[in-house]
C-alpha cells in the first residue's frame, strides 16, 4: 500500500456498534501510522467523546442505536462542539441511493459500503484528509474521560 501522507498527526474517531468492525478500522489505522483513536459504539456515546476531543475526521457507521449516523451527523453539526467541522466518512451496508442521496445532503466526505478493503478505505482517507490541520487532541480526550462523570 502506497503511503501519500502521513497518519501519525491525525485524530480519529470511530463510531460504530459492531465491536468487531471497530476493532478491524482499529487495526487497519494502527498499520498505516495513526497513532490517536477513539471509539464510540454510537451517536449518544460519540457526542460524549466529543465534548473533550476534536478529531481530524470521524468514521461513522448509519445503523446504530440509540442515536442512527445520520441523527448523529444532524446533532453534531447544529452543536457548538469544536469536531462540528470535521469532516465526516459514512460507513454502512446501504448501497441503495436513497442513503446515498441522504449522506449527500449531509455533506459527507466519504461514503464506504461494507465490506470494504484497506485500499479503498485509505483512498477515502486521503482525499479527505488532504489539507485538513493536524491535531493532537486524544491527551485532550484522556484527561476530558477522566475527569468526566459517565452517566
Amino acid at each position: 500500500m502506497k503511503q501519500i501522507m502521513d497518519y501519525g498527526h491525525f485524530d480519529i474517531l470511530i463510531v460504530e456498534d459492531q465491536e468487531a468492525v471497530r476493532g478491524m478500522l482499529r487495526g487497519f489505522l494502527f498499520k498505516i501510522g495513526v497513532k490517536a483513536v477513539a471509539e464510540a459504539s454510537d451517536g449518544v456515546e460519540a457526542m460524549r467523546v466529543l465534548e473533550g476531543f476534536t478529531p481530524s475526521i470521524i468514521l461513522c457507521d448509519i445503523d446504530m442505536k440509540p442515536m442512527n449516523g445520520f441523527d448523529f451527523l444532524q446533532a453534531l453539526r447544529k452543536s457548538n462542539l469544536g469536531a462540528r467541522h470535521s469532516p465526516v466518512i459514512m460507513l454502512t451496508s446501504h448501497s441503495d441511493e436513497m442513503f446515498v442521496n441522504v449522506a449527500k445532503a449531509f455533506q459527507v466526505d466519504g461514503y464506504l459500503v461494507k465490506p470494504f478493503n484497506g485500499p479503498r478505505l485509505k483512498v477515502v482517507l486521503d482525499n479527505a484528509l488532504k489539507g485538513r490541520p493536524k491535531t493532537g487532541g486524544l491527551d485532550r480526550l484522556r484527561q476530558y474521560l477522566a475527569t468526566s462523570d459517565p452517566e
